[in-house]
Parts: structure tokens; sequence; C-alpha cells
């Protein structure tokens, strides 16, 4: 059965996948620079969106498909940049949102013990992949 815990995880870890995806799917649009890591944060959160997914469904976790307003608004800042300020602002950002996703992760390994086993594998998975 799923815990409180895994709600949580779950519905913040499928909004910063929708947005890493979303951000790296404009990246590829509009940066040079930038095309390559972008395509790269595609292919590996749409991975890891799928096994969530696929964890959610089989504890009966609703998943949203609509973003938070922070995560909307830089999807918004993204799309209205052009380079070099997108490059450096992508770059920027997804340096700060990976570092806080590791961190937040790490500084709560009490929380992640909370939640079930499959919900731990999953959130495990995703971290594995983060240092890249």
């Amino acid at each position: 059965m799923a815990t409180s815990q895994d709600l949580a995880f779950v519905q913040q870890a499928t909004a910063s996948g929708l947005a890493e995806v979303t951000e790296g799917q404009i990246a590829t649009q509009k940066s040079l620079i930038a095309r390559d890591f972008g395509q790269r944060m595609v292919i590996d959160h749409t991975a890891a969106n799928n096994k969530l997914s696929a964890i959610a469904a089989q504890e009966h976790i609703p998943q949203s498909t609509v973003l938070p307003g922070p995560e909307q608004q830089d999807i918004v800042t993204l799309e209205l940049l052009s380079d070099p300020q997108f490059t450096r602002t992508y770059l920027d950002m997804q340096v700060v949102d990976h570092v806080q996703t590791l961190r937040q992760f790490l500084q709560n390994k009490d929380w992640t013990r909370s939640c079930t086993h499959d919900v731990r594998a999953g959130a495990a998975s995703g971290v594995d992949a983060a240092p890249r």
C-alpha cells in the first residue's frame, strides 16, 4: 500500500521529470551548444518518467500531467529567450535543478526509507543517473 511519502515523492518526481523533458525538447530546438545535452535529458527523463509511471500505477498513486507554477514559469522563460542567453539560462537551470534534486534526496533518507520498496527503487534509479 502506498504511503503519504510515496504520494509526495511521486508527485514531485513527476513534475520534475515532465519539466526536464519539456525543457530538453526546447533546448534541442533552440541551442546548437546545448542540443545534445537537451536530447540526453529528454531520453533519460522519459525513461525515468516511464519507470515512475509504471510504479505509480502498480501502487495506485495518481500522477498529474499539469506542471506546477514554478516549472511552467521556467518553461515560459526558456521559450522567450534566444541564444546565447537561452543556452546560459537553460544550462544554469539544469545545474540548479539537478543539484537541488540530488541534495533533497540525500538529505531526506528517512523520508525515502518510509516509502514502499518499489517507490524507493524507482527513486534510487533516478538518482543513479543524476550525477552524469
